[in-house]
Order: C-alpha cells, then structure tokens, then sequence
C-alpha cells in the first residue's frame, strides 16, 4: 500500500479513529437490534444478510481498523444471536459453518471494495483540493474559458493580482476583450492556436480591474475531456511588470552605454587617439580601429602581438618602450611616454602611450590597458616652433647689436656736431643776425636731442647684458638712488613723494634703481601746473610683490594701453612734453627681465597708477 493510501486509509488521527470504531460497534449493534426485531418473520434464516449493509457503510465512511471491528463484531454477535445453538459461539452444524464462512469471505470483498472506492475517492478529492490551493496561492492569473473565449473562472490569486473584488461581475466576459486597446490580434490568434490543440503566447499590456497598466505574458492552451475532444481553454497570464520595467532600464543603459560609445569613438577619431588591451598571459594584443589608421595599417591587419607592435617602432625609441612596460609591471604604476614610430609608407610617426597593469586574482600581472596619442603634428610643431626661436633669439641678439654699435657709433658724430656748433655760436655769433642765430639754436637743440635719443637706446640694449646675477635687493635703497638721480628734477618741479616701507627683492639692483627712477621721472613730466604728488607702496601677494607708483598728473587714456610700453611711442608732442619714448618701454624690459609684469590704471580722479611686480626674497 502507497504512502498516500496508508495516510488516508491506515492513519487517521487518533480522535477521528476512536470515533469511527465507535460508529462501527453501534452500527453492528443497532443491526442485531434489527435482526432480533426481525425475528419472527426471519426465523432461523439469514442470520447474516443483515449485517452486509453495516460493513458496507462502515468502509464506506471509515478506516479499515473500524471496518475489521464491524466484520469481526458483526460475525461473533451473528452466531452468538442466531445460529443454533443461540447464545454460543460453537457452529456445530456445517451448513452454518459454511454460512458463516461465506459471511467472512463476502464481508472482506465488501469491505476491501468499499476501501478502495474511498482511497480513489479521497485521492480525487485531495488532488482537487490541492490543485485549487496551488492554483489560489499562485502569483499568475489562471482563467478558465469556453470555446467561445468567455471567462468561466478565475484563481484567487489571479483575482487579487488583477485586482478583481466581485468575479460575478466579469463572468461570461469576452476574454480578448480585456485585449482589445492593446493586443487584440495577439490574443485572438492565441484563442485560435489552443482550439487547434496548439499552445498560443504572447506579452502585452492589460490594465487590472482598479486601472493599473501590467505588462504580462500569456500561455493558452486547450483542455481535453476524457474523449480526447476540447472542453474548455485554460489561460495563463504572469504579471511581468517588473522583468519589463527591469528590461526597459537595461535597454536605456544599453542606448547610454552604445551613445557614449559613439561619442568616444568620435571624440577619440577626432583627437587621433586610440585604445588597447594587452593579454599577458595569453600574449594577445588588441587594438581599437583608430591605431590602426594611425599607425597607417589597413583594418584589421594589425598581427594582435607584442611583436607585431615592436616592429612598429622606431629603433630609437625601443629601449623607452621597452623600459617603460618592465617598469609599470614591476611597480605597478602606470606610465606615460612619448616615442617614435614608422608607418608602412616610411613616415615618421609620434606617439604618446599611457599604460597601466591590472592583477589578477593570484595578484600577479594579468593584462595592461593603455592609449596611444598621434603627436605627430605637435612634435613637427614643436620643432617648428624650437627653429623659429631660435632664429628669432639670433635676429634679436643681432638687433640688439645693432643697436648697441650703431648707439655707440654715433656717440661720437653727434658729441662733435654739438662741439662744432657751440664753436661757432662761440666765434661768430657776432656776425649772425636773429634769423641764423635762430637757425642755430634749432640746430643745437635737435643735435643734444639726438645725443639723448643715442644715449637711451645705448641704455636700452645693455638692459640685461650686465652679466650680473639676481640677488637679495633692497627697494627702499634702490628707491633712494633713483630720487638721488632725479634730484635736479625733484627740486625745480617741487614734486612731493611719499613711499611706504619697501620689501627685499630678488632682481639687479642698477635695474631696479632705473625701473623707479623712469617711473618717478615720467610722474614729474607728466602733470599739470600743480605740483606734482607721488605715493609708492607695495603688497605682498604670495611669492611675489605688488608695488604701485602713483601720480597726480595728467593721466592716461585706457585706450592706449598696448601702445604705452611700446619704444619710441609718445602720446604727447616733444614740444610740449619732452622726451626719448624709451623710458616706459625701458620699464617694461627690466619688469620682463626679473619675470614679472607692469601695467597702468587711470585714477578715478585724475592721474595714473603704475603697477609691476616682481619676485619675493625671503629672509
């Protein structure tokens, strides 16, 4: 006997067993009760056929422990009550043995038939049972339809997934009209497949009763009778909301992840870059198409190995990669190199290569990625550029040569110009009337304002070519030599300056001494009829001083700005302003010398402020 059937037949609970004994020990009473009743129309006669309908029940309802008690009882009270001799358990007569026997044998078949009848009855029941509990506790929706595709039943889980509150409100519904506002072609055709004893799927998109949109996936397939034919459709619907939501996110990181991709090989085309992944284990080399073109190799064609990479590499430039890759694996750091390359064509080819090691596992060197940079165009540019300055270094050298010699040769003609005129102002001045002496004070004058003109470009190129080396420099004792210097000019314009107390630099002190006395100078030119007031400060910014000189004067307008430093530029006529032009441009020099920079800033009241810096010395 199966597990199954000794459960259901051989096992009851023990409450529920000592019942049953109980109903089959008064059912067999009540029956000798009957037969006693019945005793005087049966006589001695069928003192057993009462009894049948006793077992029969008793199997029917109960296990087979209660059913053997009403067999067995059944027989003792039946000869004890009605088989002579009555009130004995002996059989003395062998008809009633025979009798007796039969009663046994029938009672077993009875009782063994009505046994089996009930297992396979509470096998039908319990498998019905249990199939509509895993139906109910199913999280899909299970419908059970006509052939004409209306709804017969739904499972309680299907109820509570679609949300249904009342299914007698939808029972007899068309099932594909649920369909109809989003798949109804699908689920037609899968009505159609499970009538032609097919299975029809297909995914669409149903609202629940209560409105909410669900994405499900659908399974139709025929129920046959015992006749083989189709009785009814049984469909299956799972709720794939979330796989579709999950499928949605996947596809829109697919979409981001391909455009990035896109945007990457773009950007890397447009900046002649390419990407590779080096397989140390296996030996493999990848390369992405870009370094390919590159590298002037048809798509494709590259060999995929350290090897074939070597062989594209300049001679001179095979020990830089082959160093830099055994030193990135031995540190584990990344490294970054430029070496040279030959195409195919022969043309020389510069790469920039960015690589690092990743570990495995085991922590031991599992492949190296890197980038590969053209800077084919930036090297030839970079040589272009190291050419032209050199050439431009060597033609202002030459210039300021030029300058130099010509500045000083001229010394000379213009001191004896100048000679030669006061000679003769000095002998003949007697004998020239107003108009040539006028002619020669003209003379005079544009001859001395040659020599100053000679005088400040000679000053001019030998700024810078002291041969001296920058060191600590005081300001305050470099401000003091320039107003030393200025000190006729001071006097006669009566010029009032104020400074701060001024920091130690790091510059050339005869420089410095210039820088302050142009700038003073040009203050004390340039006013108006009061007398001229100069402020000189300077503030610490970092590594750096900021020193400011400001004057009263006539200020300057902003949109002269780039002209102002430039040589020889005047903004005023040298009759009413008087001067060689160098002075600012000379400033500019010596501020670019001790790497600084200089610039102005009109005053909102008048005047201007002139602004440099230059480096700190600290200690």
């Amino acid at each position: 006997m199966s597990e199954f059937t000794y459960r259901l037949v051989l096992a009851p609970t023990t409450r529920r067993l000592a019942v049953e004994m109980g109903v089959a020990a008064l059912a067999v009473v009540l029956a000798t009760m009957a037969r006693e009743a019945l005793g005087p129309v049966l006589g001695a006669r069928a003192a057993f056929i009462i009894y049948f309908p006793v077992i029969l029940g008793v199997a029917w309802y109960c296990s087979i422990i209660p059913t053997v008690l009403s067999i067995g009882l059944s027989t003792l009270l039946s000869i004890y009550y009605f088989v002579a001799p009555r009130h004995s358990f002996v059989i003395p007569d062998p008809g009633d043995q025979i009798q007796a026997a039969l009663f046994l044998v029938v009672s077993v078949g009875i009782a063994a038939g009505a046994q089996a009848a009930r297992v396979s009855r509470r096998r039908a029941q319990y498998a019905e049972e249990l199939a509509k509990r895993v139906t109910d506790s199913s999280g899909d929706c299970i419908k059970v339809l006509d052939l004409h595709g209306r709804l017969l039943s739904m499972n309680e889980g299907g109820k509570r997934i679609m949300d249904v509150c009342d299914f007698e409100a939808i029972r007899g519904a068309t099932w594909i009209d649920f369909w109809k506002a989003t798949a109804p072609a699908e689920a037609r055709t899968a009505i159609e497949t499970a009538l032609a004893r097919g299975t029809g799927r297909f995914q669409g998109l149903c609202d629940t009763m209560a409105g909410v949109p669900k994405w499900w996936d659908v399974v139709v397939t025929p129920i046959l009778g015992q006749d083989g034919k189709i009785e009814q459709i049984l469909s299956v619907s799972r709720d794939i909301s979330a796989l579709k939501a999950s499928e949605k996110v996947r596809e829109d990181h697919l979409r981001e992840i391909a455009a990035h991709r896109e945007r990457l090989e773009l950007a890397l085309t447009a900046s002649r870059m390419g990407y590779w992944t080096w397989d140390m284990r296996s030996g493999a080399l990848t390369w992405s198409d870009n370094l390919e073109e590159i590298h002037g190799l048809p798509k494709g064609s590259f060999p995929g190995t350290i090897d074939g990479f070597n062989s594209l590499i300049h001679p001179d430039s095979q020990s830089i990669v082959r160093e830099a890759i055994q030193q990135a694996i031995e540190t584990d750091q990344p490294y970054d190199i430029e070496f040279k390359c030959v195409r195919p064509d022969g043309r020389a080819l510069w790469m920039r290569g960015v690589g690092r090691v990743f570990q495995g596992s085991d922590g031991k060197p599992e492949r190296m990625v890197g980038v590969g940079l053209d800077i084919t165009d930036r090297k030839i540019g970079e040589e272009s550029l190291r050419v032209y300055a050199d050439d431009l270094k060597r033609s202002n050298a030459e210039l300021e040569q030029f300058a130099y010699i010509a500045a000083h040769d001229l010394q000379e003609p213009v001191r004896m110009i100048i000679s030669y005129l006061q000679l003769i102002e000095r002998n003949s001045g007697s004998l020239l009337d107003a108009k040539s002496k006028g002619y020669m004070d003209s003379v005079t004058t544009s001859a001395i304002r040659m020599r100053q003109m000679v005088t400040a470009i000679l000053e001019y190129s030998c700024i810078g070519k002291e041969g001296v080396q920058p060191s600590r420099v005081s300001t305050n004792t470099a401000l003091q030599a320039a107003l030393s210097n200025l000190n006729g000019q001071i006097s006669a314009s009566q010029a009032s300056i104020e400074s701060s107390e001024l920091p130690n630099v790091l510059g050339i002190e005869s420089q410095i001494v210039r820088l302050f006395q142009n700038l003073i100078s040009n203050a004390i030119k340039f006013q108006p009829a009061e007398p001229p007031r100069i402020k000189i400060a300077a503030a610490r910014d970092g590594d750096i001083w900021d020193f400011s000189v400001e004057d009263n004067g006539i200020g300057i307008d902003p949109q002269h700005g780039r002209k102002l430093f430039g040589i020889f530029q005047r903004l005023h006529p040298k009759d009413q302003y008087p001067g060689t032009g160098i002075g600012l441009s000379a400033c500019k020099k010596i501020v670019e010398q001790h790497h600084g920079r200089i610039w102005f800033e009109p005053r909102e009241h008048g005047g201007t402020t002139f602004r440099f810096t230059l480096s700190a010395a600290d200690g």
